[in-house]
């Protein structure tokens, strides 16, 4: 839906001409469980960073023509109100649930 994506893309939601990436750094992984950790790190986002936790999962490993690979999915939960997002607040609430998968070179 184009009108609905213009609109995601403007000032009410993403900016996305003033701030057009969202990233997140790792600083910490901890392990919780078989397979299971959270991993720690800071989000920018609208040009604010937080520190958050993401709870990972390992997926599975294995050896390739490019040597050892390894899949995660992550799940983190954010308030978008704590980086200044409060459009539609009382319409579609605060917390935004943001679904991560991620393959990596592993050890």
């Amino acid at each position: 839906n184009e009108k609905r994506d213009q609109h995601l893309r403007s000032a009410d939601f993403f900016s996305t001409k003033q701030f057009p990436s969202i990233t997140f750094e790792s600083t910490a992984v901890r392990p919780t469980g078989e397979g299971t950790m959270d991993v720690v790190g800071d989000l920018t986002f609208l040009g604010q960073t937080k520190e958050v936790t993401a709870q990972a999962t390992l997926v599975g490993m294995a050896e390739t023509s490019q040597g050892t690979k390894a899949g995660f999915n992550a799940t983190l939960v954010i308030d978008r109100t704590d980086f200044g997002n409060d459009t539609y607040t009382s319409t579609i609430g605060k917390d935004v649930t943001l679904h991560i998968s991620v393959e990596g070179n592993g050890r």
